[in-house]
């Protein structure tokens, strides 16, 4: 049936979004997403159902009965996410689980550095900068060297980190790396490699924003553009950002550099470019569309990236290709031909994502 269709396609299946329920379904739901053993009333836990949760939701520790947690379980937990230590039995903590947890994930160096002798506490909070740079904020000043700091800042700071850094409180949006770092350590040679890799950085210091640093940065760091005063923008700058077809930083190039020839450059880029358009004249725009086959597709889906409406597209730029996007892209209820209701768009309907 349905249920098992959700249960099979699904990589992270919910239970509470499965009717009439059967064992058997809860026990493939729970194999695939351990949270779901927080969806299970007390009385239908089992420990084969724990040890199923535990191998993709190591916090499935925490419903473990005392005297079940053994020390095989709390490797497996660990292993899976590091956080889940704060659960195993003290008795059970050693210097071995202490690396498993800091290797996962380093916030866990808050929980169990009082585990660690002194003489090798410095090889742990390496270890936790190394798996997470926010780890920083948990070690004492005195204890952080320039080595730790080089570390943090080199590492990028991807959506999946921040994510991650998020769920365990250790990341709030006002922060970047750079606040955690000792002012001692926060020279020109920090910043240069922080900006290497990263951009969540409020504000330039005054002695990096001139024109070579910032040229530097940006051919290896385009989402940096943003932090980019104006008065240093140029139209090869322009260029070079629109090559690189980058949504969030095309985004930022100044009204002042969007010029005609960019078109053809943009073109390529698809959906990343068309609040561009809005000075561009239509009766043009029309021209280069029955000219042009291709920026005819082009135009068609800025349309719907647009307006996210089947409607709001022009009979012109109606092609196949964009007429797909565009049901790929709008809610689930907007579909008014079954041709476009896809088997994925009704799994993710059913889940609750996207319409119903």
């Amino acid at each position: 049936g349905l249920s098992d269709l959700y249960l099979t396609k699904c990589q992270r299946p919910f239970i509470d979004l499965i009717p009439n329920i059967t064992f058997d379904q809860i026990r493939s739901a729970v194999e695939k997403n351990g949270c779901n053993i927080n969806l299970l009333k007390a009385n239908e836990i089992t420990i084969e159902l724990l040890d199923l949760a535990l191998k993709t939701y190591g916090r499935a520790l925490q419903h473990f009965k005392e005297q079940d947690r053994t020390y095989e379980r709390c490797v497996i937990a660990v292993s899976q996410d590091g956080t889940s230590i704060v659960f195993v039995p003290r008795v059970l903590i050693n210097l071995e689980l202490c690396k498993i947890a800091v290797v996962q994930n380093g916030a866990c160096i808050n929980d169990v550095i009082a585990f660690i002798p002194e003489h090798v506490r410095n090889e742990y909070y390496t270890l936790a900068v190394t798996s997470n740079p926010y780890a920083l904020q948990y070690i004492p000043d005195d204890c952080i060297t320039e080595s730790m700091c080089c570390i943090a800042v080199e590492m990028r700071e991807t959506t999946t980190l921040r994510r991650r850094l998020s769920e365990n409180r250790l990341y709030h949006p006002v922060h970047c790396v750079l606040d955690f770092i000792p002012e001692r350590f926060l020279s020109n040679r920090i910043y240069r490699k922080y900006l290497l890799y990263n951009s969540y950085i409020a504000e330039l210091p005054r002695q990096l924003k001139n024109k070579d640093f910032l040229v530097e940065i940006l051919r290896n760091n385009i989402d940096v553009f943003g932090k980019i005063l104006n008065e240093f923008i140029d139209r090869d700058m322009c260029l070079f950002v629109v090559k690189s077809r980058n949504k969030a930083a095309i985004g930022r190039i100044p009204s002042s550099f969007i010029y005609h020839s960019l078109f053809f450059i943009l073109y390529d880029a698809l959906d990343i470019a068309y609040d561009l358009w809005e000075q561009e004249s239509m009766d043009e725009l029309k021209i280069m569309c029955e000219s042009n086959k291709e920026i005819s597709k082009f135009v068609g889906y800025l349309y719907m990236i647009r307006n996210r409406s089947p409607q709001a597209v022009p009979d012109i730029f109606k092609t196949n290709k964009v007429m797909m996007l565009l049901h790929e892209n709008i809610p689930f209820e907007m579909i008014d031909d079954n041709k476009y209701k896809t088997l994925e768009r009704c799994i993710s309907a059913c889940m609750g994502y996207g319409g119903s």
